[in-house]
């Protein structure tokens, strides 16, 4: 009997097997975890402790061992007293003779329900993150260390106008606008790793597949951007800053890029309305706010309170001719000429 089928502290189910797959033996664990008694369970096919598809499965497992197959350890399920299904993993060793002929095997079954409970919850974690990324309101991409995209999200795709296959493998820096390229080129494919020394909120355009947004009459689009290097570890020769005690190599860029095109918009529409005067339609003066209390001021007051030029009065034309007034006479002009 195999040392290991002594052990009742494994907390694998150790099965010992003639060559025709009947339980010759099995440790305590076996009793602790499928609650069958020694007698239920000595005697009979190991494929009975298995579902049917598992058992079927099993015995096709078994005829390749006994082929001098090998197997990596596998999934399977079986059933317990209570007729609950547990998940398992099942690793199978032949038992050879002096004559190197297999006599039997040896199964170790290890119960996988808590892998799989984590195997789910990765699952659920990894499909909230996928959606958190991909919903995102902002473009998140991911160059490779020559500055191409290796990874953009759902939402950079729809900003640019083009599919995924069309974006993965070009260089970010090909979609920005002619004239930020030189100045926002390093920006792009950000290097530096530490948080005070990274791009944060740096402006820079972007170009649309058709040079036209959804919304706004540009061949634009205005971003914010923020960007870090990413870097791993890397045994030997390195690239890259030293970063703590570990040598890290540079693998490329992760990056945000937020919409900002109608905050651009937006805030040039304020200054506009900003430089739109409330004038009095009767005397024409200026309301302004002074100290939180409004106050009507003379035009000519308001340009000179601006800086601008001092006013001296007159009388057009015009509005003599509406307030009947008379022009000064032009003064006589002399009779003798300056050469008298």
């Amino acid at each position: 009997m195999s040392s290991f089928i002594d052990n009742d502290s494994m907390c694998e189910i150790a099965i010992d097997c003639d060559v025709s797959g009947k339980i010759l033996d099995w440790n305590r664990a076996g009793s602790d975890i499928t609650f069958y008694s020694d007698e239920e369970v000595i005697g009979k096919d190991i494929k009975t402790l298995f579902t049917v598809e598992s058992g079927e499965r099993l015995g096709r497992i078994i005829e390749f061992v006994r082929g001098g197959s090998t197997f990596p350890t596998l999934e399977f399920e079986i059933v317990i007293k209570n007729g609950q299904v547990i998940p398992v993993d099942v690793s199978i060793s032949p038992k050879k003779s002096v004559e190197e002929e297999i006599v039997g095997f040896t199964f170790l079954i290890r119960d996988a329900t808590l892998r799989e409970l984590l195997q789910d919850r990765y699952n659920r974690l990894n499909a909230l993150y996928r959606s958190l990324v991909e919903q995102s309101p902002s473009m998140i991409y991911l160059l490779d260390e020559r500055g191409r995209i290796i990874f953009i999200n759902d939402t950079g795709a729809k900003m640019l106008g083009y599919s995924k296959d069309e974006l993965i493998g070009k260089e970010l820096v090909d979609f920005v606008y002619p004239e930020d390229r030189e100045e926002k080129y390093w920006n792009i494919r950000e290097r530096r790793s530490v948080p005070d020394r990274t791009t944060w909120n740096v402006e820079l355009r972007l170009i649309p597949k058709h040079r036209r947004t959804r919304k706004f009459e540009f061949d634009f689009i205005y971003v914010s951007l923020n960007s870090f290097g990413v870097y791993a570890e890397r045994r030997g020769g390195y690239r890259g800053p030293k970063q703590g005690k570990h040598k890290k190599s540079f693998i490329g860029t992760q990056g945000i890029a937020r919409d900002i095109t109608e905050l651009k918009v937006l805030k040039k529409f304020v200054n506009e309305v900003q430089h739109i005067l409330p004038v009095c339609s009767s005397c024409y003066r200026i309301r302004t706010i002074d100290e939180g209390k409004e106050k009507w001021v003379p035009i000519e007051s308001y340009i000179s309170m601006k800086g601008g030029p001092k006013f001296s009065h007159t009388i057009c034309p015009d509005c003599m001719k509406d307030l009947k007034i008379s022009p000064e006479p032009e003064p006589p002009q002399s009779d003798f000429s300056d050469s008298d």
